[in-house]
């Protein structure tokens, strides 16, 4: 009897874990993933709009980067002209 007993808990505690495995983790899955993408959404809009430092109700003060423009010549570069010997 108790081995009954025992072989009809296992199989319900197999069961449930099962359902639980089938249905529970790809919704934590899709729930884990979306709050990632939104994640990276915001640090992403918040690279290129800039650190929101102050927001009044029509107002909003954005700190931006301000990167360098893609000009690396610089006027102190010193000429060389070679000649063939």
């Amino acid at each position: 009897m108790g081995l009954l007993r025992f072989a009809a808990i296992a199989f319900l505690i197999y069961l449930l874990f099962r359902l639980i495995v089938r249905f529970l983790l790809p919704w934590l899955a899709k729930y884990f993933v979306k709050k990632a993408t939104q994640n990276l959404q915001d640090q992403m809009n918040a690279k290129t709009e800039g650190e929101k430092i102050y927001q009044d109700e029509k107002v909003v003060i954005r700190k931006t980067n301000q990167k360098k423009s893609g000009d690396s010549k610089s006027t102190d570069d010193e000429f060389v002209d070679f000649e063939e010997v």
